[in-house]
């Protein structure tokens, strides 16, 4: 059989196949034809005739070589049957046929950085795809380039010297999650979908972390280290020396910690936060370590949240120390009688989400609206600060 194995929807296309061969069959008594997918058979005059035909009618002789039309329609697969009938025998097997691809389908994968600064030329590439005539470019707007052509449309077609699949981009506006998408094309029409990938494009190194937090400054305990989200930031840098080689040096995505010192010293901590631009200014701090006695706190607060992760609201309870370490205890009387001060702040962007003054030490925080993330609660009470770590996790 013969006829194309990629057409395009909303086309006719001609099969056929040639006389038999052989002494005893020289043309055919009949031949059938069948089409499994969304096209038809039709006649010259474009007539629908359905999906099964037998030719040696008024359109198609049987005695020379048997063309018939198949007409397209949408994207997707189709195949095209043919059974040849001679002398009272099968001359075709039914299962000779041709897979049509109608529309070629989008590359398997697209690849390329998730990050980049703005300016930068960067290699994306597509998985190449047989039979493509060319491969349609797609970047956010006409401030981004492919292959030095501007967008946000550049269509690289198929020759002897080029890789249209391999893409050199060159990054314009910034912003998060920019698409960077690709199909291919037949040689009448376009592809059948795109591929995509994703690029967060920085025009900066990201600003210096603000406030540092730590949720304890006692030795042998884990302390959380973290500040708000720094804007642009994909990576943060921490140090904590102790005035000689550091003692902790650590990355992560997120400006969230842990360190557990074992002496008695004054550290000096150093949060960088960067991107693929590069790293901001550093923001320093000092974390004074105390003995407080295998390990107990020594503040003059406890604070108990729970549920810890939170989903839509968490319980937030404040009580004097009853830690006999503890010297300088707030008397019962002060703390009912002051004023205590609750704030929670978003670890993406250092926004105040919660803020509550009251002599209330029990209550509830509503949380439902809060994104699932890491936040920073700080409670201020008679001179002391708790800073806890607070999570959301909505399911």
């Amino acid at each position: 059989m013969n006829g194309p194995s990629v057409v395009c929807p909303n086309t006719i296309n001609v099969y056929s196949v040639g006389t038999p061969q052989g002494i005893l069959c020289n043309s055919w008594d009949s031949v059938n034809w069948r089409i499994l997918g969304d096209a038809q058979f039709i006649d010259v005059n474009g007539n629908l005739l359905g999906k099964e035909i037998i030719c040696c009618n008024f359109f198609c002789q049987c005695q020379t070589e048997s063309n018939i039309l198949v007409k397209t329609f949408s994207y997707g697969d189709i195949a095209v049957q043919v059974q040849g009938n001679c002398s009272g025998f099968v001359a075709l097997s039914p299962t000779n046929q041709i897979g049509v691809i109608v529309g070629l389908k989008p590359p398997a994968s697209l690849t390329g950085p998730t990050e980049a600064c703005v300016g930068s030329n960067l290699s994306f590439s597509a998985t190449a795809v047989i039979n493509a005539y060319s491969y349609t470019w797609t970047v956010p707007n006409s401030t981004w380039q492919v292959n030095g052509q501007l967008g946000p449309i550049v269509t690289v077609p198929s020759t002897p010297v080029l890789n249209p699949n391999i893409a050199q981009i060159t990054i314009g506006t910034p912003g998060g999650a920019n698409s960077v998408a690709v199909r291919v094309n037949t040689a009448g029409c376009a592809g059948n979908g795109f591929t995509f990938t994703s690029v967060n494009a920085y025009s900066s190194v990201p600003g210096s972390p603000g406030k540092i937090f730590y949720s304890t400054n006692c030795i042998n305990e884990g302390i959380s280290i973290t500040c708000p989200a720094i804007a642009n930031a994909s990576l943060y840098f921490l140090q904590v020396t102790d005035g000689g080689a550091p003692v902790l040096t650590a990355l992560s995505p997120t400006p969230d910690f842990n360190f557990i010192p074992t002496y008695v010293a004054s550290y000096t901590v150093s949060l960088i936060a960067s991107n693929v631009c590069g790293s901001g200014p550093a923001k320093l701090s000092t974390l004074n370590t105390i003995d407080c006695g295998g390990g107990g706190t020594i503040q003059r607060m406890v604070i108990n949240m729970s549920p810890n992760p939170a989903n839509h609201q968490v319980s937030v309870d404040l009580s004097p120390s009853t830690d006999q370490r503890v010297t300088n205890k707030i008397s019962q009387k002060d703390f009912a009688d002051t004023e205590m001060e609750v704030v929670v702040y978003s670890s993406k962007d250092g926004s105040m989400l919660f803020n509550r003054k009251t002599k209330e030490k029990s209550f509830i925080i509503d949380t439902k609206n809060m994104p699932s993330d890491h936040y920073v609660l700080k409670a201020s009470l008679c001179g002391e600060n708790i800073v806890r770590q607070l999570i959301m996790n909505h399911q």
